[in-house]
């Protein structure tokens, strides 16, 4: 008779709750930081955004005035004389944002818009405020400013 003592190895499967725990914390930093620089980037986007139409609508009134026009003389016109001219593609929605002030509510903005000179109005000024650090940006137009 052989008398084998076999000794049984048995392997537990899973994970320990110190592991489970060092897995959550780091997903959690991960996400913190994720959410952080997600932030931050749709501010710069909105800024983009905001510098794109300012810059569509200056190319616009220099169109506007090389053709015998002068620059409008008030905020509202500015719609009504762009939105009319047929060279300029630029959505109506985007000429009703140009008022006398820049105002700047996180995700909207307004745009500012000043005539420089007198009659004839030989320039403008177009202005907006960055979301990300509340800084007004103004884009001279024209010869007057």
């Amino acid at each position: 008779m052989n008398n084998r003592i076999y000794k049984s190895t048995t392997w537990q499967h899973g994970f320990t709750i110190v592991e489970l725990l060092i897995v959550i914390v780091v997903i959690g930093i991960l996400a913190a930081i994720a959410l952080v620089s997600y932030n931050g980037i749709q501010e710069r986007a909105r800024d983009a955004q905001y510098a794109s139409e300012v810059n569509s609508v200056a190319k616009a009134l220099t169109l506007y005035t090389s053709d015998g026009g002068e620059f409008p003389d008030a905020p509202a016109s500015v719609e009504v004389y762009l939105s009319n001219y047929p060279l300029v593609d630029i959505p109506n929605e985007v000429l009703a944002k140009f008022h006398g002030e820049p105002m700047s509510i996180p995700g909207y903005v307004e745009y500012g818009y000043e005539t420089c000179g007198m009659p004839p109005i030989t320039g403008a000024k177009l202005s907006y405020i960055k979301d990300s650090d509340g800084q007004v940006v103004t884009v001279k137009v024209g010869s007057g400013c």
